[in-house]
């Protein structure tokens, strides 16, 4: 654990908040790449990224102060203090995603492929947040005996091994990100279909892990099953619905297309 990169006086440099910056800064040069590729209007997506990013942090700490509500109502200073931990990734994704929408839907952006550019962005984005959350000890593991088990005093209160869940979602992370790459350039395919994809595909990815966390994560529903978990199902099945809309969509405009 090394939560805290330096201190100066009363000024502290956590190691959560660099990783989130490196995170959005690797996205949007990856997102402006592809920008650029696919002749889209920069500016607009350079306005749309700030957009995002306040919806993001924003989406993730108004879920977490939620959750937590119970400490937060006698300390509401510490509301605004994100950079201290404590997001929860899936508020922040739906504002965020909500917000894209809004957007683009105003200045007149194709929301589809904005929404397939933004997909492997948003996956480099989490990586690099998990990389915060393994140096700060959030988002920790259940006690294992395994023998790549870490421990994090820290924040467990314990000089245990606790299954390195931040690892093992970093893992996932990459694939999905070699998987949405893949997918990104494939031709012909569905627009709108590399951000479902994301969808279902991470929330796979986070039920499974959610299987060895063993961190607060706001109580547990349906006989064992976290919030995180929960909210997991309801993203697989809306995305798969999604994705099955959009390449319906996509070949009966083919089909039209052919007929013509």
């Amino acid at each position: 654990m090394y939560p805290i990169l330096f201190t100066w006086g009363p000024l502290q440099l956590h190691t959560y908040a660099v990783t989130m910056a490196m995170g959005f800064m690797a996205g949007i040069l990856l997102g402006n790449y592809r920008v650029e590729k696919r002749g889209i209007d920069l500016q607009k997506v350079l306005n749309l990224e700030v957009v995002l990013i306040l919806a993001g942090i924003g989406g993730s700490r108004l879920m977490f102060v939620i959750l937590e509500w119970d400490w937060y109502r006698n300390h509401l200073l510490d509301i605004p203090l994100f950079w201290k931990g404590g997001l929860v990734y899936y508020g922040g994704f739906l504002v965020a995603l909500v917000s894209c929408l809004a957007y683009c839907r105003i200045v007149g952006l194709p929301m589809l492929q904005c929404s397939d550019i933004a997909a492997p962005s948003v996956v480099v984005g989490q990586f690099f947040g998990r990389i915060g959350c393994l140096f700060g000890g959030c988002c920790y593991g259940a006690v294992t005996d395994l023998p790549w088990g870490m421990r994090f005093p820290a924040t467990t209160n314990d000089n245990l091994k606790h299954h390195p869940t931040q690892i093992y979602e970093m893992a996932l992370l990459a694939a999905i990100f070699a998987i949405l790459h893949r997918y990104y350039d494939k031709k012909d395919r569905s627009e709108g279909t590399v951000m479902v994809m994301y969808g279902y595909l991470y929330g796979i990815a986070r039920f499974t892990v959610e299987i060895w966390r063993g961190d607060d994560r706001g109580g547990f529903f349906f006989g064992g099953f976290s919030i995180g978990q929960c909210v997991s199902v309801a993203v697989i099945v809306v995305a798969l619905g999604a994705h099955a809309f959009l390449v319906w969509l996509h070949r009966r405009a083919k089909a039209r297309e052919f007929a013509h």
